[in-house]
């Protein structure tokens, strides 16, 4: 677990810090914690951040003494790895990768069952978005076989989940695509717009700012993820639930586009302080209408949700104490 101390009187020479009382030094003390997040174009980099914000914030009333801070990772599958190597305390990852993670399933096969990963909050639902060029006349899933498509960063989360999707509708990434890119989050769109790749696969919180972005720029369509495929990926993956893209939210897709979605959660290491997880956890519950509010993703979020939902591996201590006492949870 990172536990690095920093001094609140950054201002004073190392001279002039040594002259100062121990006892006075401790007081002055912060104990801090990092959050892995995501690239700056998703929606993890901004939730962690307002997490962050609320918890730092709440130091005010005097409960604690602690400070959260946030890192840009590459998303679900690095944080994972990074808290189960105590590069990271806390991490943002979708919820059927931290039940592969903590049984060692899938992905993390060759790393084992991580018996030390906590569940901590869910928040919003994220969807898997394949977006394609409008002229590319891609009309399915299928229709990618021979496309020049980006699966997403090497470790991500969303190379987990279109490795994961892509041999339901008969795709080997391998050996089935003209080109399998690995552009970032903020990259693909504008490579999209380029005519550089036919489409990319992004699983993540309707209405996310690259999405919106590219199709304001160029005319795309949001492919649907349906059919017989989708029925079997649903009954061998539970964690997975069907959904649906409103309609409207991009240019060029007026009509409801089927897709699964799954929550994304916040986990940690049981080495995390019970005391920091439930203040964190406090702090957000108690302000969380003003987390709602930050983003259209997390309209559906309900306390009741945020507890439970996603849960796939044990509550941290620290989670559970709190939604005990606030009765979201027996």
């Amino acid at each position: 677990m990172i536990l690095k101390k920093l001094a609140v009187a950054t201002t004073m020479s190392l001279t002039a810090m040594a002259l100062v009382p121990t006892t006075a030094m401790s007081e002055s003390e912060q104990t801090i914690f990092n959050i892995g997040t995501g690239g700056l174009g998703g929606i993890f980099w901004p939730t962690g951040g307002k997490v962050c914000d609320l918890m730092n914030r709440s130091r005010n009333d005097g409960a604690h003494n602690f400070r959260c801070v946030v890192e840009s990772t590459g998303g679900s599958v690095s944080n994972l790895r990074g808290v189960r190597r105590n590069d990271l305390d806390l991490g943002l990852a979708q919820a059927d990768l931290l039940f592969l993670a903590s049984t060692g399933g899938g992905k993390f096969a060759e790393d084992g069952a991580d018996e030390d990963l906590r569940f901590v909050m869910s928040f919003n639902q994220n969807m898997l978005h394949v977006m394609a060029r409008a002229e590319a006349g891609i009309e399915g899933v299928a229709d990618l076989a021979g496309m020049r498509v980006n699966t997403g960063n090497v470790g991500s989360g969303t190379e987990a989940t279109a490795y994961r999707v892509l041999p339901y509708y008969g795709i080997d990434p391998a050996t089935d695509l003209a080109l399998d890119s690995k552009l970032t989050l903020k990259e693909q769109g504008q490579a999209l717009c380029d005519g550089r790749i036919d489409a990319f696969l992004q699983p993540t919180a309707v209405g996310f700012a690259v999405g919106l972005e590219t199709s304001n720029t160029c005319d795309v369509v949001v492919v649907p993820v349906d059919g017989e495929p989708l029925e079997r990926l649903l009954a061998e993956h539970p964690y997975y639930g069907r959904t649906e893209i409103t309609g409207g939210t991009y240019v060029g897709t007026e009509e409801a586009v089927e897709t699964f979605g799954y929550p994304v959660v916040l986990m940690a290491s049981q080495s995390v302080p019970d005391e920091f997880v439930y203040h964190l956890v406090k702090s957000v519950f108690d302000n969380f209408e003003d987390f709602t509010r930050q983003h259209p993703a997390y309209g559906t979020m309900t306390r009741e949700s945020s507890a439970t939902f996603g849960a796939m591996a044990p509550y941290h201590a620290g989670a559970e104490n709190f939604y005990r006492e606030v009765g979201l949870i027996e």
